[in-house]
């Protein structure tokens, strides 16, 4: 049978591994977003629009996991609450 302290550990662990996510996305955002201005200097316009919509996806991304680690923090405060 399950505990209380079990499954708010597996929330922790999922609420690290969101934080390395997230991490790894804003990452990935920055570099994106070095491809735009790269391509803009350039003057690759056609690239810079693809690569600022490649940006825009990362972004939608990592604000979708900013979202979900909340809900994840929540959760952790309902279980501690909730044992007492």
């Amino acid at each position: 049978m399950g505990s209380v302290d079990d499954a708010l550990a597996a929330l922790q662990r999922a609420l690290d591994e969101t934080g390395e996510a997230i991490s790894a996305a804003t990452e990935a955002e920055s570099e994106a977003e070095d491809l735009v201005g790269q391509m803009s200097a350039a003057g690759v316009e056609d690239k810079a629009q693809e690569f600022q919509a490649f940006h825009d996806g990362i972004e939608k991304a990592r604000i979708h996991l900013d979202g979900g680690a909340e809900l994840l923090r929540e959760a952790v405060t309902l279980g501690e609450t909730a044992k007492g």
